[in-house]
């Protein structure tokens, strides 16, 4: 059997002018082509996916919430230390404190040092 060329050349005339020579893939040629745009094609579909799952933000949110008499009362005690008159933008520390400073008092000849 005689071996089969890999390329084939065309030769096509247009017109008056010289003939122009096309050169064909051969059919196995075109088939790796393919097979390989397929594989890239695969591979940049998997990567999007894959980019999208990961990216995904969390859906999950604790739905639980306690209401037995000890996170009742902490939840108060929280909420008791802070001073809603102040801005937390402006001046967390005393938004946060602020309440438990302005209703406990220091024993006498305690510091009390704020930064």
């Amino acid at each position: 059997m005689a071996e089969v060329n890999e390329t084939v050349l065309l030769v096509e005339r247009k017109g008056e002018g010289a003939p122009r020579v096309k050169q064909r893939c051969s059919n196995t040629t075109s088939i790796a082509l393919l097979a390989v745009m397929g594989v890239v094609i695969v591979a940049i579909g998997v990567s999007v996916v894959l980019g999208v799952t990961l990216t995904k933000p969390s859906t999950t949110v604790a739905t639980a919430t306690c209401n037995t008499d000890v996170c009742t009362s902490l939840a108060k005690r929280v909420l008791s230390s802070l001073d809603t008159s102040i801005d937390p933008c402006q001046d967390f520390y005393n938004f946060s404190c602020g309440g438990w400073i302005k209703t406990k008092s220091l024993p006498p000849g305690s510091v009390h040092v704020i930064n």
